[in-house]
This record gives C-alpha cells, structure tokens and sequence, in this order.
C-alpha cells in the first residue's frame, strides 16, 4: 500500500502528536508499506491562505494509488476538499479534535471536522476517549480505529 501522510510543517518538530505520527510511519514501513511525507506550509489548525494551498497542492500531488493520511492538526485546511479526500479514501489521523482546543476557535472548526470526520474512509483515533468521541462528530463508529501510543521499554 501506498500512502501519504500530510501532516503540518515541520515533521521534525518535537511534540508526542509527531512523535506519534513518526512511529506510525516507521511501523507501516516495517509492515511494507510505502509511506511519504508531505510537509503542509502555512498555519494549522486555523488555516490562512499559505495552508489552503499547501493542501490543495497536497492532494494534487498524490500519486494515483497513492492514499493520504491527513493528520487531523493540518485536516481543517482541507475543508474545500472533502468530495476528493472521499474519492481519495482518505484517513484522518485524529489526536483530538482540534475544535475543542480554544474555545474561541470552535465555532470555525468544528462545522469542518463535522464535515469532514464523517467522509474520510477511515479515522485513526490515539485514544479510546477521543475514539469514543469521534461519533459526536458524525464519524460512522465502524469508520474508527484505535490506535494507542507505544511506549519504549525503560
């Protein structure tokens, strides 16, 4: 399988949501999938006009058989884009829903992750609660995978 992870610039920041994100990256390559990363410019999760964009620029880069993985920071700058992420089969990679950050933000974000949750093929939940959340938000419940955090041994 052939997949793209578009996730927000840069992939070497050092946060457990892109630590998460890099573990399942080496772990499907080590399963023998093909895993590219594409790096989303701009500001996410609010996106401005530099991330719309990079989103758009995203989704045509994509190889025909290629599946993208969007990482659920970066998802509100596909809001334009939801009939190609469903044609696409796109997954959501969801560590939380972003709406429920900032308060003062919600009222953006939220209409678009109940846009977009409920099309995306698949969605990754880091998880149970946020796995359990996911429905709230129009996400088909058979739709929702778990996927927890790994820990190294001490």
């Amino acid at each position: 399988m052939k997949l793209a992870l578009l996730v927000p610039a840069p992939f070497s920041a050092v946060s457990g949501g892109y630590n998460y994100d890099r573990r399942i990256m080496a772990g499907l390559e080590a399963l023998g999938h093909s895993v590219r990363v594409v790096e989303l410019a701009g500001r996410h999760p609010l996106p401005d006009a530099a991330a719309e964009a990079a989103a758009a620029a995203a989704l045509e880069g994509l190889a025909p058989d290629e599946i993208p993985v969007v990482d659920g920071l970066g998802l509100p700058a596909f809001a334009a884009h939801g009939a190609t992420l469903a044609a696409r089969r796109a997954v959501g990679l969801i560590h939380h829903p972003v709406c429920l950050e900032n308060a003062a933000d919600r009222p953006v974000l939220e209409p678009i992750e109940r846009r977009l949750f409920p099309i995306c093929a698949r969605l990754i939940a880091t998880s149970p609660a946020t796995g359990r959340s996911l429905p709230e938000f129009g996400a088909a419940p058979a739709r929702v995978a778990v996927v927890e955090p790994g820990t190294d041994a001490a």
